[in-house]
């Protein structure tokens, strides 16, 4: 295998451009920047003789700029049926069935998801590909999908965390919303009135009004 021939360097921009697509945040960039690798991808696979691998990520790099303008069930399901349909056609053994898996798995997760879920699936599909180069024996697939793999969990890892930290902020910001119940402004407790009797005090104190609290 000749590391510095042209198929060898389309596969080393394909792989640069696949590190920097998963380390957006952004939902659209990252569909961008994926459909950019897959065309890259595609023209790699071409260059190295392999029409099967270089048909099926440009379908992805098509799927992918799809999915920037238009999401819904009915363009998963066309991409779905085109992925099975040309992976079953062209597959002769059983280990080719791999990246059909991993081209549905990206398909549903560009089409219907978003965030953190959008990228769990993605990198279900990462590991169907990753498996799928290994068995294939393709190294600069292999680098590609592993560095990918470690990226994108990087990226995943990080979401969580935003999310899980907003969500804490979020629980605080309701516990001292919430009026300090049974305190006087010097500091004394003062005994607590049961729920009941306090909407029985306004409702005595509102004539016309009844005490509902919606």
């Amino acid at each position: 295998m000749e590391f510095n021939s042209p198929a060898q360097w389309v596969g080393y921009a394909a792989l640069a451009v696949g590190i920097f697509a998963f380390m957006q945040r952004d939902d659209d960039r990252l569909r961008f920047f994926s459909a950019t690798m897959c065309l890259l991808y595609s023209l790699h696979f071409a260059l190295l003789g392999n029409p099967v691998a270089s048909v099926g990520t440009f379908i992805s790099a098509v799927r992918s700029l799809v999915a920037i303008w238009w999401r819904n069930r009915w363009l998963a399901a066309l991409f779905v049926a085109l992925n099975v349909a040309l992976g079953g056609w062209l597959a002769t053994e059983w280990r080719h069935v791999i990246p059909i898996v991993g081209s549905v798995a990206g398909t549903l997760a560009l089409f219907l998801l978003q965030g953190l879920r959008m990228r769990l699936l993605l990198l279900t599909g990462t590991v169907c590909w990753l498996t799928n180069n290994v068995l294939s024996g393709s190294i600069g697939g292999t680098l590609l999908e592993g560095t990918i793999f470690i990226t994108n969990s990087t990226t995943i890892l990080r979401l969580w965390w935003r999310e899980r930290d907003e969500r804490r902020l979020a629980a605080q910001r309701g516990a001292t919303a919430l009026p300090a119940s049974g305190r006087r402004h010097d500091g004394a407790s003062t005994p607590s009135v049961p729920a009941a009797s306090a909407s029985a005090a306004v409702a005595g104190a509102t004539p016309g009004r009844e005490g509902s609290a919606q």
